[in-house]
């Protein structure tokens, strides 16, 4: 195979891989270094994405914890709560036991060299400074520089970047009330295509 049709392929799996939450991909189905890959490729880009920034740091916490003990995992998973939890901070924060706490503190100085390759490839920008502040910080997993970076960023610009990378992969289900879109026009494309029919207008639009 020519190096050009390597570059190619290459790039079409980084694209299809962007496509996929980071939430449904096992630890055991992305290697460490495949992740880096991933998310040096897709850092900039104005392709397709679909995993929150946020998302991506705590994958990539959870899989260099992964990597080094898997018994491990839940304590990782107590103290960084999934996407659609988020407002639920404070109720992560006053749970944590002492016993948590001490077996993190074990494997926080391994998880924090391994995600040292890592943290280029995050942008911390598009992180809400409240989930750094509340969440993120407390672990003591980032370099403080790369802390303020964000803070300093969004104290300036008076939010956070978009909490995503590369442009949203939205799925459409368009569900018409036929006297409201009217006779003549269908849906096609899995409800994603207005079609008219014969005798109608003569035009179809993506939607």
């Amino acid at each position: 195979m020519s190096p050009n049709a390597d570059n190619e392929m290459f790039t079409l799996l980084i694209e299809w891989v962007a496509k996929i939450p980071l939430e449904v991909i096992g630890f055991d189905e992305l290697s460490f270094q495949a992740l880096k890959c991933l998310l040096s490729q897709t850092y900039s880009t104005q392709g397709p994405f679909v995993t929150p920034e946020y998302t991506i740091f705590r994958h990539a916490v959870i899989q260099a914890t992964h990597d080094i003990s898997e018994k491990a995992i839940p304590i990782i998973e107590s103290q960084l709560p999934i996407w659609n939890e988020l407002n639920k901070i404070q109720e992560y924060s006053d749970n944590e036991s002492d016993e948590n706490l001490t077996s993190y503190e074990q494997i926080r100085p391994v998880i924090k060299e391994m995600l040292s390759t890592l943290l280029p490839f995050i942008d911390f920008r598009r992180i809400e400074i409240n989930i750094l502040a509340d969440i993120i910080e407390p672990l003591q997993l980032l370099p403080t520089s790369r802390l303020l970076d964000a803070y300093r960023f969004q104290a300036r610009e008076k939010k956070s970047l978009p909490h995503m990378r590369g442009i949203p992969l939205f799925e459409w289900n368009l569900q018409w009330e036929k006297n409201a879109k009217g006779s003549n026009l269908l849906l096609r494309e899995n409800n994603s295509v207005v079609e008219s029919i014969p005798g109608g207008v003569n035009t179809h639009q993506n939607v």
